[in-house]
């Protein structure tokens, strides 16, 4: 493995030279492996939606997005909403996060 330099003493254009430059495998292979969930957030520190791929039956979709036209967050917000809904109401895990 290349010798690591000192990450924190870079600037901004160094690491990123650094991580072009040089094979990162090793550096990323030897890191810790977190336990905790990983939210990703915005500048102001809100949730990012995560995208998820889901297998809905066509008839389905075509009655979702029958109505979408009419929602003003489309058939992304139907979903979003049905779903937190449905774990309100099975007592999903840490509830209000969705």
């Amino acid at each position: 493995m290349t010798q690591v330099p000192d990450f924190k003493a870079m600037t901004q254009d160094e690491l990123a030279a650094w991580f072009m430059n040089n094979d990162a495998s090793a550096l990323f292979a030897s890191g810790e492996r977190t336990h905790d969930t990983a939210v990703q957030v915005d500048t102001e520190g809100q949730p990012v939606n995560q995208l998820v791929s889901l297998r809905i039956p066509s008839d389905v979709v075509a009655r979702i997005d029958a109505v979408a036209g009419r929602d003003r967050e489309g058939r992304s917000g139907i979903i979003r909403q049905a779903l937190s809904e449905w774990l309100e109401r099975h007592g999903g895990a840490d509830q209000g996060a969705a």
